[in-house]
């Protein structure tokens, strides 16, 4: 959003295609409060927007106006979170209850999304069983021990199965979301419809989720999984949370300072040494 800060007239976001909502005509006001930054778009709206007609984007041109102006999407994620991501209030009460209960368990609080296996063959590919999380957190932290495990994924049994594996290594107490979540009452005003009903309330546990990974006081998780990301930018944009605390098995922010420190291989050119002259 913030790459178009500079046009004049109103920003219209057409959510006809949105899926995540809590009724038909929703989208992510029905979880974000977003004030005049962004409309939903319909022909009503545009026909009496004043001004010359709508110049429209596609997600290609908005990627291509971004690196025009030289600029990386890392930035524009960070600009962007901290524009947008304030939740409507009902959200946010619930969000404040989870975390204020999160806050209650002994630290350090180490927050793990654990991606599904999935049903293709793609999704099975990209997979990492629970272990190499392990492996990688602890390589990441050899110090960090006992505390409490924040774990949620899409697979139940991966969930599971890499709780017991941080028990056992860690030494941390599992706390999987899940159960926190499926407590709640469905959100105010969704639609009966099942189909928008089963959106609404996936959407608003993976928020929720969302908060719960950015206030942890460490985070491990994966790069096949989009997830991880979104979480990395809340923690540094909104959230005060040092770049060294997230590990990401495939490579993160802080990997290769991480491997320059902890391993023991000796660079061709160290840190900051400048190629000589020719």
């Amino acid at each position: 959003m913030p790459i178009f800060e500079g046009f004049n007239g109103t920003f219209f976001v057409d959510q006809e295609q949105f899926k995540f909502k809590c009724k038909q005509d929703g989208g992510l006001q029905d979880f974000l409060d977003l004030g005049e930054h962004i409309t939903a778009w319909m022909p009503e709206a545009e026909a009496q927007a004043p001004g010359t007609p709508c110049s429209r984007f596609d997600l290609l041109q908005a990627d291509s106006l971004a690196a025009d102006i030289d600029v990386g999407w890392g930035e524009l994620a960070a600009l962007s979170a901290r524009r947008i991501w304030k939740l409507q209030p009902w959200l946010a009460a619930e969000a404040g209850e989870l975390v204020r209960e999160l806050e209650a368990l002994p630290e350090p609080r180490i927050g793990m999304h654990i991606r599904s296996p999935g049903t293709t063959a793609v999704q099975k590919h990209l997979a990492i069983e629970p272990q190499v999380y392990l492996d990688h957190f602890i390589a990441a932290f050899p110090d960090v021990k006992n505390g409490t495990c924040i774990m949620f994924g899409g697979d139940a049994a991966w969930v599971d199965l890499a709780g017991r594996l941080a028990a056992e290594q860690i030494g941390c107490a599992p706390h999987p979301l899940a159960p926190a979540l499926a407590r709640l009452a469905p959100p105010p005003g969704s639609d009966p419809n099942p189909k928008e009903g089963s959106a609404c309330l996936a959407t608003r546990s993976l928020i929720l989720q969302l908060e719960a990974m950015g206030r942890a006081d460490y985070f491990v998780g994966t790069t096949t999984s989009a997830i991880p990301g979104i979480v990395q930018t809340l923690r540094t944009a909104l959230y005060g949370k040092e770049h060294r605390t997230f590990v990401a098995h495939g490579g993160d922010w802080y990997d290769r300072i991480r491997t320059y420190f902890q391993g023991d291989i000796v660079p061709a050119r160290r840190l900051f040494e400048l190629p000589p002259l020719k």
